[in-house]
């Protein structure tokens, strides 16, 4: 039976911390990569619906598994039997 790897897409919250004018420049500077992220408050906020999930046939090699994802190659070390 073949095996399949489900990427789950998932939300995190994670703040961080600016000084800004206004709301708008706040999220501006923090798009551009500024500010401090704050690394206590990072947290799970749900997750997409499975119609958003990738699925991919797992291949299985020397202990290496490879799955295709959007065109790319992701290995992971350890794969499974």
């Amino acid at each position: 039976m073949p095996k399949y790897i489900v990427v789950v897409k998932e939300v995190w919250n994670q703040p961080v911390e600016v000084e800004a004018d206004s709301p708008t420049e706040a999220k501006q500077k923090v798009l551009d990569g500024e500010g401090y992220i704050i690394e206590d408050w990072f947290e799970y906020s749900f997750c997409l619906g499975p119609e958003t999930w990738a699925v991919e046939e797992a291949r299985v090699a020397a202990g290496v598994a490879t799955v295709q994802n959007d065109g790319r190659f992701i290995t992971q070390e350890g794969g499974r039997e």
